[in-house]
């Protein structure tokens, strides 16, 4: 019995030898070194140890940002609008250029929006634009000024969103 657990032992022992000398000569780790011939070569192991495999992930998602805006003409009643732009400035010369070609003489930026949503509200006496997350919550927030400035048949006349792109 005792010559048999020697023999085990051993075996174990010339094991591990071949790993470590393999890594030393260069192998992959979990690799083999043969010596045969007086010529070494690695040869595939059983792969490298669970605590140094690595895990490839995707890299995170990358989002581009847009923009929109509302331009208007208050004395001439028009609004001009751009939606997904890709910067403000972008956003505001498209709804400048939409208003004028609309009929606006003295058009003028109204709001521009990021990454959400606008909604432009109306009333017997004025006019206001808001924006939020959600078309619903510009919505309530355009609805709140109006009647909170004491207008009458508030209502919300142009609604939009300009959402994130994801882009990789």
């Amino acid at each position: 019995m005792k010559a048999f657990t020697l023999m085990c032992l051993m075996l174990v022992m010339s094991a591990m030898s071949l790993h470590a000398n393999a890594q030393s000569a260069g192998c992959a780790p979990g690799d083999i070194l043969s010596t045969a011939g007086g010529v070494s070569t690695c040869l595939p192991g059983n792969g490298p140890p669970p605590e140094q495999s690595q895990s490839l992930e995707p890299p995170p998602p990358r989002w581009e940002s847009r923009w929109g805006a509302i331009a208007s003409d208050e004395p001439h009643g028009v609004l001009g609008v751009s939606i997904d732009q890709l910067s403000q400035s972008a956003a505001e010369r498209a709804a400048m250029t939409d208003c004028k070609q609309k009929g606006g003489v003295a058009c003028k930026i109204e709001i521009p929006y990021q990454n959400g949503c606008v909604a432009f509200t109306v009333s017997d006496s004025g006019y206001n634009a808001a924006a939020d997350s959600t078309i619903e919550k510009a919505s309530q927030r355009g609805m709140s000024t109006c009647k909170s400035a004491g207008a009458n048949n508030c209502h919300t006349y142009y609604t939009a969103c300009s959402r994130p792109v994801q882009v990789h």
